[in-house]
């Protein structure tokens, strides 16, 4: 079995022609919720079909996120990105394995 992590996918629709500054919000914001001891990674994509935003972050534990998301800097993080996101919506899970295909590799 792989580390054991927890998982939280945001899915964001973001409101029309304002996807490079929502990006450089995030950026911004995601580079200190890399400083919490809690994180163990982040990522940001975009749907195909949809356009919409999606950020997965994982975390040591169920814990270290709930104590990452009431405090200050999660609540700071969230503002800097309201004037972009539509809506959201947050699914919450336990990562069981984690498999390294060849093409990511060294």
């Amino acid at each position: 079995m792989a580390e054991e992590l927890y998982r939280v996918t945001l899915r964001m629709p973001i409101r029309p022609g304002m996807e490079k500054e929502f990006q450089e919000a995030w950026l911004a914001g995601a580079a200190r919720i890399a400083d919490d001891p809690g994180n163990a990674g982040q990522e940001l994509s975009r749907g195909e079909g949809d356009g919409a935003y999606y950020v997965v972050s994982d975390w040591v534990s169920k814990e270290a996120f709930l104590a990452y998301e009431r405090g200050t800097s999660h609540q700071e993080h969230r503002r800097s990105l309201a004037p972009y996101r539509c809506e959201g919506e947050m699914t919450t899970m336990h990562l069981l394995h984690r498999l390294t295909g060849k093409g990511g590799a060294g």
